[in-house]
């Protein structure tokens, strides 16, 4: 029985972890699945020089990293785009970090190991959201 999804959405996602299996399962799930680009990044400083270079719909964002946590990599996100959508990816589920983590903007926590369906369903969410905000954004200019 495989995952009956085929979402028409488009637009890139950015990756954010440093463990090149799950990303590469990401990848691999969000391609399969959507229309959507993925662009993966080893570490959050990784993932900072690929946001200035170029734009991402969606970021999917490990908690856990070394160097720079998840934490620090979001509050530089958000100070450059700060209206993408920013899911954190965790192994580690704590209610407390999740909740301060979606008081200070994020969009979403996504709990290790992923399901393929939540995950396809939480990145259409989460770029739909995108589109509106640009959308309102646009009409505000």
């Amino acid at each position: 029985m495989g995952l009956e999804l085929n979402i028409q959405a488009a637009g890139t996602v950015l990756v954010i972890d440093d463990d090149a299996d799950t990303s590469e399962l990401i990848k691999r799930t969000l391609e399969a699945h959507t229309q959507f680009r993925v662009v993966t990044a080893a570490s959050g400083a990784e993932g900072l020089r690929l946001i200035e270079k170029e734009k991402f719909d969606v970021v999917i964002l490990d908690y856990v990293m070394p160097a720079m946590d998840g934490a620090e990599c979001f509050r530089s996100i958000k100070e450059r785009i700060p209206h993408v959508p920013v899911i954190f990816l965790t192994g580690f589920p704590e209610e407390d970090r999740e909740k301060k983590q979606l008081a200070f903007g994020a969009f979403d926590f996504i709990t290790k190991p992923i399901a393929a369906k939540d995950l396809v369903l939480l990145i259409t969410d989460a770029h739909r959201t995108c589109v509106l905000i640009q959308t309102l954004l646009k009409k505000r200019a």
